[in-house]
């Protein structure tokens, strides 16, 4: 149980230095965002758009009986992912055409899952899933 909670602790610790770290190394930008055009992606095989960030897998409030799972989906072509869970946090590249995969370590119970872009303006786009981890025993 004590396992559990100085875990639990040390990704949230992880998490909010990773946060504070973005947060005070994005420069503060003076133009309006109103101002600022979502122009769609120009490839037509492309089903992103220029702030898009989508995990296709796992599916949101998703029971998986194993850790590590896949996590998957369509962001920006490549930019940096970060995703991060209870008990893993991992950065991966979206490819060319914005697609990224990669394994994340959850705990037992409700996980949230949060991965974070940053698109070329500066601006930090987000989307998040929640998958539960049921450890059967035999």
């Amino acid at each position: 149980m004590n396992e559990k909670i100085v875990t639990i602790l040390l990704g949230l610790g992880l998490g909010i230095i990773l946060a504070a770290a973005i947060l005070f190394t994005v420069p503060k930008s003076t133009t309006n965002p109103q101002t600022i055009p979502v122009v769609p992606s120009t490839s037509p095989t492309s089903p992103t758009t220029s702030t898009s960030l989508i995990i296709d897998s796992p599916l949101d409030n998703f029971w998986a009986t194993e850790s590590p799972i896949t996590v998957s989906g369509k962001t920006l072509p490549n930019v940096l992912v970060i995703l991060t869970g209870p008990a893993d946090e991992i950065s991966v590249d979206s490819n060319n055409d914005g697609l990224f995969t990669a394994k994340l370590k959850i705990e037992e119970g409700e996980n949230n899952i949060l991965a974070v872009v940053r698109d070329s303006s500066g601006k930090f786009i987000t989307a998040k899933k929640s998958v539960t981890l049921e450890i059967k025993s035999e």
